[in-house]
């Protein structure tokens, strides 16, 4: 079941009426949302609801092994790692790693030839893993303690609205919200609905008109020119930010409505200053979880700068592999992994140099000088990070090169692209300096007229205006 479908808000109106109805018994109330929960997943696949219960049961029983059998927490946290990843590592990248070995043999003059399998990928498996990982690994650091209840454990892990595709909700933060009933006011639906017709318009008004274009400039990147290598890169890092945003905006709108508070996963990223700062306001959800569950634990930025810039090139080789197993996906991991180990490199030449050197005061900030300067920054950001979704988008090596080259060499072609694309390329990146700016989503929050308003102008569009029936670009991760 998908959130862009009408079959969708038919389903999400008749379980919201019964959890409203059921307040009086939380426990009651909870078995309802996970009956729901794994009717929403189950209508793809019983199979793989199958795989899921199966991944929260192992988790579960290992974090509770864990308090009876402290002497044993590493054994267990390794065997409850094996089994997530296990599972995850079969079902995404058993046949890239039986493609890789092939090409490698051939490359020394041997042959393997194994055959690839044929393998289904369950739909959100990379996002209910780690959702199921931060909980054992946090129960394992003694940061959480483990609960008894396993239907509490089990609507934590199959929670519908970030089971499928985010954002990657931990334990510490939800399992609290279990502990007390839910009881949404007029405010939670107002404001879970506002953000449900943000993230709507975004994904069937934006993302979903552009796609057609988007895969046009891709697919003749052959005779593209600069300007038109270019604009694919742009209109492509808004069509998945407004298809990513839009799922996630829709996924913390619908938990708000249900009474979850789940935090914000996207922060105005194009209008980063640096890729550190790209990387803190992009996919928070994962790119703070490989931060703590993996980056910190190997030295993170506590050991020498050379060491410090491999540990961001592994980590974000690992991010590229998350969203799939091909090696385009490794090379965009490894250009955002080498772009933050440069900007890391820099910062630590510039205080080595000047140890001395103060942050610059309210005043200085405010120089036509330094305006000038961030501004700089944040398009040069927003160009390189743009260059990189060429990796991420792209369906082969040819393709990538061909289209990295024609960032910077070819014929000048205007005229062969609607310009309201262009309009909308250029005004992604000034829509997230207005964001950063003005916090624009906060203050529709923080007013009932703005939330109504909001919503009566996106279902508007999304009727009037809105592409219907494709797929949000995250299902495929």
């Amino acid at each position: 079941m998908v959130f862009n479908s009408a079959f969708f808000f038919v389903s999400l109106a008749v379980i919201y009426g019964v959890y409203l109805l059921l307040q009086s018994s939380w426990r009651v109330t909870k078995v309802v949302l996970i009956a729901y929960n794994f009717f929403f997943y189950g209508i793809w696949s019983v199979k793989f609801l199958i795989i899921m219960v199966l991944t929260a049961s192992v988790d579960y029983l290992a974090a509770l092994a864990m308090q009876r059998y402290p002497q044993f927490k590493r054994v267990l946290l390794t065997l409850s790692i094996i089994s997530g990843i296990g599972l995850l590592a079969y079902f995404k990248y058993l046949n890239f790693a039986i493609e890789s070995a092939n090409t490698v043999a051939g490359l020394f003059g041997a042959t393997l030839d194994w055959p690839t399998r044929n393998i289904i990928l369950p739909i959100g498996i990379s996002f209910y893993t780690f959702h199921s990982l931060s909980y054992t690994i946090d129960v394992y650091r003694g940061k959480l303690k483990p609960i008894t209840d396993y239907s509490d454990y089990l609507l934590f892990v199959s929670f519908f609205p970030c089971l499928v595709a985010g954002p990657i909700i931990r334990a510490t933060d939800f399992l609290r919200q279990i502990d007390t009933p839910r009881r949404p006011n007029g405010d939670d639906f107002l404001v879970g609905l506002s953000a449900v017709a943000l993230g709507l318009f975004l994904k069937s008004v934006i993302a979903d008109n552009i796609g057609p274009y988007v895969n046009s400039l891709f697919d003749h990147y052959q005779t593209n020119g600069i300007f038109e290598n270019w604009l694919a890169a742009t209109l492509f890092g808004t069509q998945i930010f407004a298809d990513f945003a839009g799922y996630s905006g829709m996924a913390i709108g619908l938990a708000r409505m249900f009474g979850f508070w789940i935090p914000r996963n996207f922060a105005a990223p194009y209008a980063a200053v640096g890729f550190s700062d790209f990387w803190r306001t992009w996919h928070i959800s994962l790119s703070s979880w490989f931060r703590d569950y993996f980056y910190i634990p190997i030295g993170g930025n506590r050991v020498s700068a050379l060491r410090q810039g491999f540990n961001l090139i592994l980590t974000m080789f690992l991010c590229g592999l998350w969203h799939g197993a091909t090696i385009l996906f490794v090379i965009w991991g490894l250009l955002h992994g080498m772009l933050l180990a440069i900007e890391h490199g820099v910062r630590n030449a510039f205080v080595s140099l000047f140890p001395r050197a103060q942050p610059l005061g309210a005043a200085v900030a405010e120089t036509s000088a330094f305006v000038t300067s961030m501004l700089l920054a944040q398009i040069g950001t927003y160009a390189c990070v743009s260059a990189a979704w060429i990796a991420f988008r792209a369906k082969s090596l040819d393709q990538l090169i061909a289209m990295m080259k024609g960032l910077l060499s070819g014929p000048i072609k205007t005229g062969t692209v609607p310009s309201w694309l262009v309009l909308i390329a250029v005004g992604t990146i000034a829509c997230h300096m207005l964001q950063r700016r003005f916090d624009l989503t906060g203050r529709i929050e923080r007013s009932r007229t703005l939330c109504g308003l909001t919503i009566a102008a996106c279902f508007y569009l999304v009727v009037a205006i809105g592409a219907k029936g494709q797929d949000f670009i995250y299902f495929q991760f």
